[in-house]
């Protein structure tokens, strides 16, 4: 099983475990991004209708542009722990002519298997915006005790997601 649910592949008594052995039944997922694939930008969504929405691994489209749009005045804030490009530099990234700059998701670390509602584009480099809109999507249908989370930005990144 690709997640461990209790009740379906879970041991009786495993919320009870030792401290230490809580690793077991934990999620571990890994985030990143990926500023190979770009999409160019199309005449209208009616004319080329993508082939998802929101199934799968993909996230719903028309939600996820709806919370970027709200966000869109937001400056991304430029990493104070590393210099990490695809952050520091997200606000000044070309993107003429691209409806995506890049693709972030969301994968299983144990089962390198891309999450539910875990995959979508990237307009501008790898903002926070995009990259917590992914994680959250793709927990948003998991019951979690316990969370491993890996992300090569994560000092930065971590600072305001959980306030």
């Amino acid at each position: 099983m690709a997640h461990k649910r209790p009740g379906r592949n879970l041991p009786e008594g495993w919320e009870n475990v030792e401290p230490n052995l809580r690793w077991r039944y934990a999620l571990f997922i890994a985030v990143d991004a990926n500023f190979w694939l770009k999409r160019k930008a199309i005449s209208s969504n009616k004319v080329d209708p993508g082939l998802n929405a929101g199934w799968a691994y993909f996230i719903e489209e028309k939600q996820y542009k709806s919370y970027l749009n709200d966000h869109v005045t937001e400056r991304q804030e430029c990493s104070s722990c590393v210099s990490h490009n695809a952050v520091n530099l997200a606000d000044m990234k070309s993107s003429c002519g691209l409806a995506a700059t890049g693709v972030g998701t969301v994968d299983c670390a144990r089962h390198n298997m891309k999450r539910p509602n875990g995959v979508g584009d990237l307009q501008k480099g790898e903002r926070y915006l995009n990259m917590d809109y992914l994680v959250l999507s793709t927990l948003a249908s998991s019951s979690v005790p316990v969370l491993n989370l890996s992300y090569d930005i994560t000092c930065q990144w971590s600072k305001n997601f959980w306030a």
